[in-house]
């Protein structure tokens, strides 16, 4: 166990998941919700490659979505 987690004390559950899902919800609520994407798995395949686009355009937005103030300066500056 590092020295990290030792003085902050264990992680929550599932932490890495957690700034997976926030980033996930924040691209279907403003990119990908209340569409039909008829050209099957390509059109599926652009949608998603957009909204991550826009989403990188957002300056500051990927790094407020995945913040969390347990996690260590180094890796979220990373």
């Amino acid at each position: 166990m590092s020295a990290l987690i030792r003085q902050r004390g264990p992680l929550p559950e599932r932490h890495h998941d957690q700034t997976v899902e926030r980033v996930w919800l924040y691209l279907r609520e403003r990119w990908l919700s209340h569409r039909v994407l008829a050209g099957g798995y390509a059109a599926v395949l652009d949608a998603a490659c957009a909204a991550w686009n826009a989403l990188l355009a957002e300056p500051g937005r990927l790094r407020s979505l995945t913040a969390y103030p347990w996690l260590p300066a180094s890796v979220t500056t990373s």
